[in-house]
C-alpha cells in the first residue's frame, strides 16, 4: 500500500537577522512525513522548533528551500488562501484563557469547538475525544481543579476535535 506524502521539507533555511546579529534558525533541513505517522522534533530552547512549525503552517517564511503540504508549495500561497488553508488543513490549540477556568471540561471542549466554528455534533466529539485522552472519568470537573499533566490532555483534546489530518503540537503538548 502506498501512503500519501503530507509534508514534504526541502533544503529548508531560516536565518534571522537583525540588531547585527545573525542566527541560523534552520540550516539545510530535509525529510518527508507520509500518512498515517507520528513525527516528534526534539531539541534544545533556540534550536527552531517553533520556527519549523511557523514555516509548515505558512505563518513564517523560509529564508530559502520548499515547504509542500499535501502537494502544495505553502510559500506560493496568498496570506488570504493560506488562511483558509490552514483552517482546512491544521489544527492548533493555545493556551485555556481564565475565563474558561470555572467550566467543566465536558462544556469547556463544546463551547471553544462552537467559539472556533467547528462543525459537526460537538458533544459526540467532545466525548470520543476525552476518551481518546483518557479523560472521560473527567468530564464533570472544573478546568481549574485539573493538574497540568490533565490541562495538556484537555488540551490534547481539543485539539483533536479540529480532526484534521495534519496537527502541529508546539508548546504547550
Amino acid at each position: 500500500m502506498v501512503r500519501e506524502r503530507v509534508i514534504e521539507i526541502i533544503n529548508l533555511t531560516k536565518i534571522y537577522q537583525g540588531m547585527g546579529k545573525r542566527v541560523v534558525a534552520l540550516d539545510n533541513l530535509n525529510f518527508k512525513v507520509y500518512e498515517g505517522e507520528i513525527v516528534g522534533v526534539i531539541g534544545p530552547n533556540g534550536a527552531g522548533k517553533t520556527t519549523l512549525c511557523l514555516i509548515i503552517s505558512g505563518l513564517l517564511s523560509p529564508t530559502s528551500g520548499k515547504v509542500y503540504v499535501f502537494n502544495d508549495d505553502v510559500s506560493k500561497l496568498r496570506w488570504r488562501i493560506c488562511k483558509e488553508y490552514i483552517a482546512s488543513h491544521f489544527a492548533h490549540v493555545a493556551e485555556i484563557g481564565r475565563s474558561f477556568l470555572r467550566f467543566t471540561v465536558l462544556d469547556y471542549l463544546i463551547l471553544n469547538s462552537a467559539i472556533n466554528a467547528i462543525l459537526g455534533d460537538l458533544r459526540k466529539k467532545a466525548e470520543q475525544c476525552l476518551k481518546a485522552v483518557n479523560l472521560w472519568e473527567f468530564k464533570n470537573e472544573r478546568i481549574n481543579r485539573l493538574s497540568s499533566g490533565m490541562l495538556r490532555r484537555v488540551m490534547l483534546a481539543e485539539l483533536l476535535m479540529w480532526d484534521k489530518p495534519i496537527m502541529i503540537l508546539d508548546r504547550y503538548i
